[in-house]
């Protein structure tokens, strides 16, 4: 009996060691998770300061006042990434991410694109993909026969278009030669299926493929208003500007994307020497 005893009380000892180790290890790893838990909350705190904008905190801030730097002119290479394709419904890509470590719903959420307008001598921008569907709400042109529409735009084109596909949500790509058959197209209005029958159609130029994108890293335009980076690009064709936050070597910076159109005469865009 008393060899059960002794017995039992090793045992019972054995594993009061061995639960006292284990609570010493969830002590020292809870305090690790606490100490990474604080540092994550800070990096959030630094990066909301500097990026969120008081009067929305949902959109990230892009633009810095401008007193609290001086304007800086810079130049840095710009990398063009490849033409942007449409997804299957023809409809606007989501915007880029404002930065892994911030809010999902932030991510989706782009500033406002300053639009440039048009100067003299400054070049017109080419609309060279259209997108033809019907004006009615709820109808599309699926079950009109490709002979109509090909003499229905040839005809409002007065050329001949070589390149018109029907896409999946039963909308057509045209892809013109010349801003004057842009023109034409753009002013088509409706279909005629016949003598007496006709359909109200409407054509718009493509939301991407009208535009190249391009990303340019450089610090001096982190001080700069996004118009005026607008306003000092035009002559390089630049349509549209925006700011994206990345992560860079374990880093958070902000670049700038570009939306570069091609210009009438064959003027090169902004980049193409690099």
């Amino acid at each position: 009996m008393e060899d059960i005893l002794k017995n039992t009380k090793q045992v019972l000892s054995e594993k009061e060691e061995r639960i006292e180790k284990y609570q010493t290890y969830i002590r020292f790893t809870y305090k690790q998770l606490q100490d990474e838990i604080r540092t994550l909350q800070d990096t959030i705190k630094l990066i909301a300061s500097k990026f969120v904008d008081d009067k929305d905190p949902s959109i990230v801030q892009v633009v810095p006042q401008k007193d609290s730097c001086d304007n800086g002119g810079g130049h840095d290479t710009l990398i063009f990434d490849s033409t942007v394709l449409p997804n299957s419904a023809g409809n606007l890509l989501l915007s880029p991410s404002q930065g892994h470590n911030i809010d999902k719903r932030q991510k989706r959420v782009r500033p406002s694109i300053p639009q440039l307008e048009e100067k003299p001598g400054s070049g017109k921008a080419l609309t060279l993909f259209l997108v033809m569907s019907r004006a009615d709400y709820g109808e599309n042109i699926k079950r009109v026969t490709p002979f109509i529409l090909e003499r229905a735009i040839n005809g409002a084109a007065n050329s001949n278009v070589a390149k018109k596909n029907k896409l999946r949500d039963a909308t057509i790509l045209i892809q013109t030669t010349s801003d004057i058959e842009s023109g034409n197209i753009l002013a088509l209005k409706e279909i005629s299926l016949s003598n007496a029958s006709r359909i109200q159609a409407k054509v718009e130029a493509h939301r991407f493929l009208n535009v190249c994108k391009g990303v340019v890293t450089c610090y001096d335009f982190d001080c700069v208003n996004i118009e005026e980076i607008c306003e000092e690009l035009t002559p390089q064709n630049v349509t549209e500007v925006y700011r994206k936050v990345v992560k860079k070597n374990g880093k958070f910076a902000l670049c700038l994307v570009l939306g570069v159109s091609e210009m009438e005469g064959g003027e090169k865009s902004a980049g193409d020497n690099n």
